[in-house]
C-alpha cells in the first residue's frame, strides 16, 4: 500500500485484539498517501479501523426524496471514498463494480444487501440477503454482484461510507433471470 497511517485511538475489538482506530481525517490521509492500488485486504483493514463520528461525517450528509445521494470525500487514481445517504425505500440497481473492490461501512441505520449469482445459462439468480447495522463493514470483491439499500419500512435515513479501488465511473447492471447485462454511470457525487 505504501502509505504511512498515523495511529489513532487504541480500542479492543470484539475478538479481544487491540487495534488502533482511524478518524475520518486519518482515513482520508491514508488514502491520499497511496502510491499504488491497495490490495483488497489493505482496503478492508483501513475501513474496519475507521470509527467515523457524526461530527466528522455530518458535513457530507444530504438527503433528497427521489434517490440516494453520493457525496465525495476524496478521489485519486487509487481509491475513492464517498458518503451515501439513503431515505427509506432507496436502493441501488443490481450491479457489480466493473473491476473495482468495494468496502462499505454502515454509519447509521440498517443496510439491506442482497447478493446474486450469475449463471451463463439461467441468468442472474438471487442469493443470500443480509441486514447490517451501524459499525458493520461489508465487502464486494471482483466480480461480486449485489444490491443495497434502506428498507422502505425502516422509518429512518441510512448513512454509509463507501471506498472503491480503483475508482469507477461505470458499473455493470443485471436483471433477475436474464443473461443480459447493461451499464450505468452513477450520478456524479456532490462536492461539499
Amino acid at each position: 500500500m505504501a502509505a504511512q497511517v498515523e495511529a489513532g485511538t487504541v480500542t479492543q475489538a470484539p475478538d479481544g485484539e487491540k487495534r488502533s482506530t482511524l478518524s475520518l481525517a486519518q482515513l482520508v490521509a491514508a488514502l491520499s498517501g497511496l502510491q499504488a492500488r491497495p490490495t483488497f485486504e489493505e482496503l478492508q483493514s483501513l475501513l474496519r479501523r475507521a470509527e467515523v463520528s457524526e461530527a466528522e461525517f455530518g458535513p457530507y450528509v444530504k438527503f433528497r426524496p427521489g434517490t440516494y445521494v453520493r457525496t465525495r470525500v476524496i478521489r485519486n487514481e487509487h481509491a475513492e471514498l464517498l458518503v451515501l445517504c439513503w431515505k427509506p425505500g432507496h436502493y441501488t440497481s443490481i450491479h457489480d463494480h466493473n473491476g473495482s473492490y468495494s468496502v462499505i461501512s454502515v454509519l447509521r441505520g440498517r443496510m439491506h444487501e442482497t447478493l446474486y449469482d450469475y449463471d451463463p445459462e439461467r441468468g442472474l439468480c438471487e442469493g443470500e440477503s443480509h441486514a447490517w447495522g451501524p459499525g458493520h463493514v461489508t465487502v464486494a470483491d471482483i466480480p461480486d454482484i449485489h444490491r443495497i439499500g434502506n428498507h422502505a419500512e425502516s422509518g429512518e435515513g441510512m448513512i454509509t461510507l463507501h471506498c472503491y479501488s480503483p475508482p469507477f465511473d461505470v458499473i455493470r447492471t443485471y436483471q433477475l433471470g436474464s443473461t443480459e447485462t447493461g451499464t450505468l454511470r452513477p450520478e456524479d457525487p456532490r462536492e461539499i
